[in-house]
């Protein structure tokens, strides 16, 4: 049987912090963030950002 080793911490790391505090921020300035009630619209715009990235 195989084992996985995980390590358990209480402590969140730098990028579990950052992206805590990208959510606080964005729950702050919700104007400042597109919203998408239709999926399709939403992978179209992803799709548009990465060609453009």
């Amino acid at each position: 049987m195989a084992t996985i080793n995980v390590k358990i911490s209480s402590i969140p790391n730098a990028e579990t912090i950052e992206a805590i505090q990208e959510t606080e921020k964005m729950k702050m300035h919700p104007d400042d963030y597109r919203g998408y009630d239709d999926i399709d619209e939403m992978i179209e715009d992803l799709l548009k950002r990465i060609e453009e990235w």
